[in-house]
């Protein structure tokens, strides 16, 4: 343990979050002197612009109402391409991610003149080896670097900044490796004439003539044209359960449902109110679908019959499912168990081969691609946690979270002879329709019961966010992943710890929000705070709004 952990342990959680924003200028009064030193250096500030980033060198942030990262990368990629074009600057695009751009040397201050043509005023550059970005403006003075990202930064009304790095092109200036013939022990002959790249980027390491004319032959000047064999080119569904915790009609089911079960039948957080009330959770996880995972073809929200009223179901992306819809027997409804509803999810209509399965807690927290949860090939990945499962059987003296992971072991230890000894992340998870319609025909008892269990039960199996993945895995479907994930009860005392540094380092692929047992005390004030923190992580309404709503 080192010392800022030893201090950190004898501080409360009040002390520990205060000198959390000190250390990283989150207090007010240092916004507000940031603010100043920033307005007064970065001089005249363009309509529809802000003052954003350091305060000894800020930058200029274009203000937006609206924000796709994807479609802001297709964006900048198209404005540098229409400024080299217009001024007649060969390039060729080497279609990485980032997107790559490429010209000669010779044709480098050519360039760097078209660049300028790039006038709105959140352009922006990053160079390697260099600690802070700069305006285009500022570093079109000096020729070109080997290396530059090019990006706009975009900020909300309120000064969040939206758009970076992460949704710009990369501009190289590849160099001449000779006039002659040369070999290189790699590639062997090199051709006269041979671009050679100033550094690692996954796909050539050096142009010869011919293939630089080639791909300068093409629609858009790609020297690679076919899609790479990791690439996920199938549609990806989103699959949401949902309900309305607080819906009268809905509460009287629940309470008879509950009646009726014979007293220590399930653990008591089975029926734990926090299981079924909200912090307007789907609404803020949809946002962050728009902003940084918009690939996704279609979003089905399942629920009991219930819509979120400013859910914009008009919206063709968009569908709301009724559990009606995709239960098998529907004389079990209605049921009250989220292992019940999702065991049923791959009944969705027109649910694609390949989905995500989200609970409305999990959030999308920064860009991410297709790629981080299925392969090229269709295959899935899970992602495990550092949590162990209990070695004893499953009880019902067992949170039902725990009670079930035991029961997909015990189902993995009879289909295999092998166990498992860690719990998944509670992340996106994806899934296949063929693996979950495969395990149902392989064990119709598993599905029959969970279909049937009104409330979380010891005998239940968690088949979405679990056994699917196990069942993928043993059947050569699925491989473990790595995602960059943080996970926050809002139970635990030093919850605002997590979320602020949710908040402030937007450093997580995937962040989950979670609530187990709140004591009804402090309940209302960890609303707000999670509220808060969702509206100003995701400011801009999405188009599954409705306006006003």
């Amino acid at each position: 343990m080192g010392i800022r952990e030893k201090i950190a342990g004898h501080m409360s959680v009040t002390a520990r979050l205060r000198a959390s924003q000190v250390a990283h200028g989150q207090l007010g009064w240092q916004r507000a002197l940031t603010s100043g030193v920033r307005s007064a250096l970065a001089g005249t500030v363009p309509e529809g612009a802000q003052a954003v980033g350091p305060a000894t060198r800020p930058l200029l942030g274009e203000v937006v109402t609206s924000f796709d990262s994807w479609d802001v990368r297709r964006g900048t990629l198209a404005a540098v391409v229409a400024v080299l074009r217009a001024a007649d600057v060969p390039y060729v695009l080497l279609g990485t991610r980032p997107e790559l751009v490429v010209v000669r040397a010779g044709e480098a201050e050519r360039a760097r003149a078209a660049l300028a043509g790039l006038d709105s005023p959140g352009w922006t550059v990053r160079t390697p080896g260099r600690s802070r970005d700069a305006r285009l403006r500022r570093h079109l003075r000096a020729p070109l670097r080997p290396t530059q990202r090019l990006f706009r930064t975009l900020v909300a009304d309120d000064g969040t900044v939206l758009g970076g790095p992460a949704e710009g092109v990369v501009l190289e200036v590849w160099t001449h490796s000779t006039d002659a013939v040369t070999y290189d022990p790699a590639l062997g002959p090199l051709a006269p004439g041979t671009l050679v790249a100033p550094s690692y980027n996954g796909t050539a390491s050096h142009l010869s003539p011919g293939i630089w004319e080639r791909a300068r032959g093409t629609a858009e000047h790609r020297v690679v044209t076919a899609s790479r064999l990791d690439e996920v080119r199938e549609p990806i569904d989103v699959v949401y359960t949902w309900v309305d915790g607080t819906d009268e009609e809905w509460q009287a089911q629940r309470k008879a449902a509950e009646e009726s079960l014979a007293p220590g039948a399930v653990n008591p957080n089975a029926l734990a109110p926090s299981r079924f009330l909200g912090h307007d959770e789907l609404r803020f996880s949809m946002r962050s679908i728009e902003m940084y995972a918009s690939w996704v073809r279609h979003i089905h929200v399942v629920t009991n019959r219930q819509v979120p009223h400013w859910l914009d179901t008009s919206n063709p992306r968009v569908s709301v499912v009724r559990h009606d819809e995709i239960f098998a027997d529907t004389s079990a409804l209605p049921v009250f168990n989220s292992h019940a509803i999702e065991s049923q999810l791959h009944r969705v209509p027109g649910l694609s081969d390949r989905y995500l399965y989200l609970n409305d807690d999990v959030f999308f927290g920064r860009p991410v691609a297709p790629e981080l949860f299925f392969e090229g090939n269709g295959i899935s990945r899970f992602f495990l946690s550092e949590a162990l499962l209990g070695l004893d059987p499953p009880s019902v003296g067992d949170l039902p979270v725990m009670s079930a992971a035991k029961r997909n072991r015990a189902l993995i230890e009879q289909m295999t002879g092998r166990t498992v000894t860690r719990k998944v992340k509670h992340t996106p998870h994806p899934q296949q329709r063929a693996v979950l319609e495969d395990l149902e025909r392989e064990h119709p008892e598993v599905f029959a019961h969970l279909a049937r269990s009104r409330f979380r039960d010891p005998a239940d199996h968690s088949v979405a966010a679990v056994l699917h993945h196990w069942y993928a895995y043993v059947t050569g479907r699925a491989v473990e992943g790595r995602i960059v994930y943080d996970y926050l009860d809002l139970a635990n005392e030093d919850a605002v710890l997590t979320l602020n540094r949710i908040a402030r380092s937007r450093a997580f692929d995937v962040f989950c929000l979670n609530e187990s047992d709140v004591p009804s005390g402090v309940r209302e004030d960890r609303s707000q705070m999670i509220h808060d923190m969702l509206a100003a992580y995701f400011p801009l309404r999405s188009s599954f709004e409705l306006p006003g709503r």
